[in-house]
């Protein structure tokens, strides 16, 4: 029918009683299944690496508390030139000392329950400094074992501008009670004035 197939050959030489090469022997053994579940198999690999390299969102793989793979945007979050810089670091020591015994716990979690949902928690970065990240973990085999997943995302930009947003909301509540007793003391000294 014209179409491809993908062969497997096996081959020996057979020699004579001098020695003398005097045939080939083999065969062939149809691969072409095998040849197209291989290739997607590369191709669907390739396509969730470039996904994960390629994500904007910070993606964690860990064991027994070390990271045994970053992707680069949680190498650029905790501010690591590379990703393999974060590769072997504890995860209790990315996270702000006075968050580590709540990080502990929603490890625990994970390990137990096989996810935990997002909640938010203060992270260093490498190069000092601290911001503000919401994670969410899953279990999974990773290798062959067992490991927790982590999305992380930067949220502090978000939670400046909600204290920024809650700050203004107080200024205003002020400036209206300040306009309202301005008011108040007005009236009486409007009708002593009127008076005089």
């Amino acid at each position: 029918d014209g179409s491809c197939r993908y062969m497997r050959d096996s081959a020996r030489l057979v020699l004579d009683d001098t020695g003398q090469p005097l045939e080939i022997v083999g065969y062939w053994i149809d691969i072409t299944e095998q040849a197209i579940a291989q290739e997607a198999l590369r191709t669907s690999e390739a396509n969730f690496r470039s996904l994960i390299e390629r994500s904007s969102m910070a993606i964690l793989v860990q064991r027994e508390g070390a990271v045994i793979y970053a992707n680069p945007a949680a190498a650029a979050m905790f501010g690591y030139a590379e990703c393999g810089e974060l590769v072997g670091c504890d995860v209790l020591e990315l996270s702000h000392p006075d968050d580590r015994d709540r990080i502990r716990q929603r490890m625990q979690h994970t390990d137990a329950n096989g996810a935990t949902p997002p909640g938010e928690r203060r992270m260093l970065r490498g190069v000092g400094g601290v911001f503000y990240g919401e994670g969410e973990a899953f279990r999974l085999d990773f290798d062959g074992k067992a490991a927790n997943v982590v999305f992380l995302r930067d949220v502090t930009e978000r939670r400046d501008m909600f204290e920024r947003m809650a700050l203004a909301d107080r200024m205003l509540t002020l400036g209206a009670l300040a306009a309202g007793v301005a008011h108040e003391i007005n009236n009486p000294l409007a009708y002593a004035t009127t008076n005089l």
